[in-house]
């Protein structure tokens, strides 16, 4: 079997529990499922015979894309948030689970040489024409109930989209924000695309600790100029409203 056919073997298997189960819409030839502001990608790699499946939750809303294709482009605008299953995002929703942590699928384990979960590695499914994608699709279930679903309630409004992207910078006093290792993490989860789906939800809503979640992004990055004349924009726009 090449491929192709391969993957068509497994999205045609794991759309019984996209489609029938959580009743979301099947693109095949994107290898993806979609749901409200919310899809589930399969990012495939193809070698001679199999394939690599990496999946990747991407949440787009509306209200934020619309800001932001005003202020930039469409192009930009594409995605309110994305990551692809693993230990990082488990980590960044505060998912501790030795089944996702440990599980054979995982790429990087940690260790006693690569303790930090953030530097850990994604899923990849290796699937060949006589796997048994049975044990595959399970993996993928329980990452998705205990992290991805729960993520994309709370991110279906603006609101909540608000809170899970700002509270984290928002979090402690300036002692705890400014600590060094705080600081790494703040990097690590909050790039320009975070920074500004939460400033737009952050506005959109009324959050009263706006001048202090602006006053914290620019501390963060200082100096880096790519983020920051984004952001220096987005308040340019808000401004002149």
């Amino acid at each position: 079997m090449t491929a192709k056919g391969v993957n068509k073997k497994f999205f045609e298997f794991i759309k019984e529990f996209y489609y029938n189960q959580l009743g979301y819409k099947a693109e095949a030839s994107l290898n993806r499922f979609t749901k409200n502001n919310y899809n589930v990608t399969f990012s495939i790699s193809k070698y001679p015979g199999s394939i690599s499946v990496r999946p990747e939750f991407i949440i787009e809303n509306k209200e934020i894309k619309q800001i932001i294709t005003e202020i930039f482009s469409l192009r930009e605008a594409s995605l309110t948030y994305m990551r692809t299953q693993g230990m990082f995002m488990a980590f960044e929703c505060g998912v501790f689970d030795d089944k996702i942590t440990y599980s054979p699928y995982n790429s990087l384990m940690p260790d006693d040489t690569n303790p930090n979960i953030l530097s850990t590695g994604n899923y990849r499914y290796m699937i060949e024409e006589d796997t048994d994608l049975t044990p595959i699709l399970e993996d993928h279930k329980h990452f998705m109930e205990n992290v991805t679903i729960p993520l994309f309630d709370k991110m279906s409004t603006l609101e909540g989209i608000d809170s899970f992207l700002n509270d984290r910078i928002l979090e402690g006093d300036m002692d705890f924000f400014m600590a060094e290792n705080r600081q790494l993490i703040l990097k690590k989860l909050n790039q320009k695309r975070e920074i500004l789906s939460g400033l737009i939800a952050a506005k959109l809503v009324n959050n009263p600790n706006f001048d202090t979640l602006l006053i914290r992004i620019r501390t963060i990055w200082e100096g880096n100029n790519y983020i920051l004349d984004a952001v220096d924009k987005l308040i340019q726009y808000f401004d002149n409203k």
